[in-house]
């Protein structure tokens, strides 16, 4: 076979942009409503789906879509565009995948696909109306096959039949024999010959026709069969051997953005080409990586399924790639890079959570790790959620309170960053414990609140939801006292649950509460209160009323006041003063304060025979109230 080496990119062939190669079709401007002033509602397919054609052909009828108004009447001059959302073909008259037309006076237009080398091709044709939005049945979908075996559409658009019987044998098809969709590392030779084969319109190889090889993307490296060491060539012209076939050798270019492409040509009988692609996927290596991605293990415990010191389930898993190629096996996210190093770091409040690279052993307090990526560019750690939630036990305030960066560097000194989010919530309940002091003071049947406690998990972290149940386990002897409904109540977001007193005992003295929560280490817990009596509310005389003695000689016993509260408890404290207001009598004191028995008294002398009246008064509510000593002296 003969090798010509052109050393200029190939220019594609001047035949794929002759004029009526593509085309758009409109009716005639017949039946035109007269005075339509009509607004686009909706858009149908008329004609043309669900072709069948050759590789690289035109089909032979056109999409063909109309417009309509909300009354179904055509709706001229309207913009339709058509798009290739499936398949390497093009559309007529713009060699590329989208063109923009207006519908004819009968709402209708339409465009041509040229078919290229993929099976199943799809056109969109879609419209929009005057405020932006797609009209009804936007965007329509047309389908359209191509086969080999396939009747081959006339790509010049002029209706030129195929040669005849007569004609010499010509080559018809270019067939694919081995080296397509290879791999390899950068710089490298590719392992394979690209190999092709040309036959005729009956299927049988065809010798000595010449084939073009052009690198349209990457390169340009490619050469003789035998050549080890590809030279710079962006085309090269191999004429067929015996079978048929013609073939080359690949070298991947020195970059990650230098995937090979190469179109391999012939030209058919009508002078039309007729050609099939191949290509390659240059392997990266470490120096191309540019990109960090997240692929599993994010947001873990969004919903609360996870306490504080959890063995997440999922392990976290990062992707290193190189974004300018796409993954051996498609993967859009890039190819990935392998044995490549990306830090990862734990925070959580308290900083207690931790990683380990190793997917079957609990990690032991080490909040960070360099993980090593695999052959798929993976990067993958355990990781133990912190111990502390660092808030209170709601789950909107809680949720992402433990986070793990992962960071890589690249070879250009850049780096990448992603986050990792989880959620722990509290354990269960372990511990209660009073929120205040325990030791109080209460007024006889007077209300008291604040008797609180806080429920936590065994890391002390805030637990809500909790029972805990308040009773009154002793009273003062006589006394009464109650709580304030509910007795039981569930702890808070902060693990706070509180009862009051609605009454203190009515009884000065000594008396307990007790909060108590099933099991939990520190139940009950119990509040001591010592109740003191209320402000005074009688005063009575207890003593020393209706004594008689000589003039001069005090009275044998006192007189003595005492003062109480409502509920019959003596008051300490209290001011009383005492006073003659009747005969002639001398005090030993005239004011005096009652006593922890709530009593006050004084000492009274007679100074001369007759009637001695004698007063205690005490401020009872606001007002001063008065007791009266009726006693009498006699002449010494």
């Amino acid at each position: 076979m003969r090798a010509i080496r052109q050393k200029r990119p190939a220019v594609i062939l001047a035949a794929l942009l002759l004029a009526g190669l593509f085309s758009v079709t409109c009716d005639s401007d017949e039946n035109i409503p007269t005075g339509s002033l009509a607004r686009p509602d909706k858009i149908k397919m008329i004609s043309g789906d669900n072709q069948t054609g050759g590789y690289q052909t035109k089909l032979t009828q056109p999409f063909t879509v109309q417009v309509l108004d909300s009354d179904d009447n055509p709706v001229p001059s309207h913009k339709v565009r058509f798009e290739v959302s499936s398949g390497s073909g093009v559309l007529a008259g713009v060699d590329d995948q989208s063109l923009e037309v207006v519908t004819n006076s009968n709402g209708i237009t339409s465009a041509y696909l040229v078919l290229g080398i993929d099976s199943v091709n799809t056109v969109t044709a879609s419209a929009t109306g005057a405020t932006g939005s797609k009209l009804s049945g936007s965007p329509v979908t047309f389908m359209a096959f191509a086969t080999s075996s396939a009747t081959q559409g006339d790509t010049s658009g002029t209706g030129s039949p195929p040669p005849s019987a007569g004609d010499p044998v010509m080559a018809d098809t270019i067939l694919i024999v081995s080296g397509g969709n290879q791999t390899g590392e950068v710089n490298t030779l590719l392992p394979e010959l690209i190999v092709v084969q040309v036959l005729d319109e009956n299927g049988s190889t065809i010798a000595g026709v010449d084939v073009k090889f052009t690198i349209t993307s990457g390169g340009p490296w490619i050469g003789l069969a035998d050549d080890t060491d590809p030279g710079i060539n962006n085309s090269l012209i191999i004429t067929t051997d015996s079978d048929g076939r013609a073939a080359i050798s690949m070298r991947m270019g020195p970059g990650p953005d230098l995937d090979m492409i190469v179109v391999a040509e012939v030209l058919r009988a009508d002078g039309l080409p007729v050609s099939t692609t191949l290509s390659a996927q240059a392997l990266p290596n470490p120096d191309t990586a540019n990109r960090l991605v997240i692929m599993s293990g994010n947001n873990q415990g969004y919903d609360g399924e996870y306490a504080v010191g959890s063995l997440l389930p999922l392990p976290i898993v990062v992707r290193v790639v190189d974004t300018t190629r796409t993954g051996v096996n498609g993967d859009t996210l890039g190819a990935p890079i392998s044995n490549f190093p990306v830090l990862m770091e734990a925070f959580s409040p308290g900083g207690t959570s931790s990683l380990s690279d190793e997917p079957d052993i609990e990690p032991y307090g080490t909040g960070r790790l360099t993980a090593l990526t695999d052959a798929d560019g993976l990067g993958a750690a355990r990781w133990v959620l912190g111990t502390d939630t660092g808030g209170p036990d709601d789950l909107n305030v809680l949720r992402d309170n433990n986070i793990v960066v992962a960071v890589v560097v690249f070879a250009d000194g850049s780096q990448d960053t992603v986050v990792f989010r989880a959620t722990a919530v509290p354990q269960a309940p372990s511990e209660i414990a009073a929120s205040g002091p325990t030791d109080r003071s209460a007024t006889a049947g007077a209300s008291l609140s604040g008797l609180g406690v806080t429920v936590t998990d065994a890391n002390g972290n805030l637990v809500a939801g909790t029972g805990v149940s308040f009773s009154i386990t002793q009273l003062p002897a006589g006394g009464s006292a109650s709580l304030s409904a509910p007795s039981s109540v569930t702890t808070d977001i902060y693990g706070n649950a509180s009862a009051a007193l609605s009454q203190a005992s009515t009884k000065v003295g000594d008396m307990k509460v007790a909060a108590s929560s099933g099991t939990l280490n520190g139940s009950p817990v119990t509040f001591s209160i010592t109740v003191s009596a209320g402000p005074p509310d009688q005063i009575l005389a207890s003593g020393g009323n209706g004594q008689s003695s000589k003039a001069g000689t005090a009275f044998s016993k006192p007189l003595i006041a005492l003062v109480f509260d409502q509920y019959q408890n003596p008051v300490e404290g209290v001011l009383v003063t005492f006073a003659v207001t009747g005969g002639s009598a001398s005090l030993e004191t005239s004011a005096v304060f009652t006593d922890e028995d709530g009593l006050a008294e004084t000492n009274c002398t007679p100074n001369a025979a007759g009637a001695i009246t004698a007063t205690a008064t005490a401020t009872i509510g606001g007002a001063p109230t008065s007791v009266t000593f009726n006693l009498t002296a006699t002449a010494p």
